[in-house]
């Protein structure tokens, strides 16, 4: 129920125009909270990375090619299939790698990772820092 005053009715658009704005703040806090905490865990995640050699290890298999296969990772390092498999999904979290489609041969189905962007830059960091 509107006031009949005008100026009671201005008062009133005025309060709703303040809780509105007041709402849309709270909701950016949130929203930023909410990312700094996913961007401050990303974070970790990332210098625990680092301090891993094995994950390190797996991710330098891509040096030399763009996409690998589950198998051939795991043979090169001569490394347990859970091991593996917990490490690449973290490197998939991360965005170092990306998991591709299965291809089947002799009905056998491989999984194959492929290096990202960021993956690359990673390995090139990783690789310069070493040779300081």
């Amino acid at each position: 129920m509107l006031p009949e005053n005008k100026r009671e009715r201005n008062i009133l658009i005025q309060i709703t125009k303040v809780d509105q704005i007041i709402r849309g703040l709270t909701f950016i806090k949130d929203f930023s909270v909410n990312k700094f905490k996913k961007l401050y865990q990303k974070g970790k995640d990332f210098i625990k990375f680092l301090s891993d050699t094995k994950k390190i290890l797996i991710l330098s298999q891509f040096t030399m090619k763009d996409s690998l296969a589950f198998t051939e990772i795991q043979q090169d390092l001569n490394i347990s299939s859970s091991l593996l498999s917990y490490n690449l999904k973290k490197m998939t979290d991360l965005g170092f790698l990306k998991k591709i489609n299965r291809k089947e041969r002799r009905k056998m189905k491989f999984s194959y990772y492929r290096v990202t962007e960021l993956g690359k830059k990673v390995l090139a960091q990783i690789f310069f820092l070493g040779h300081q």
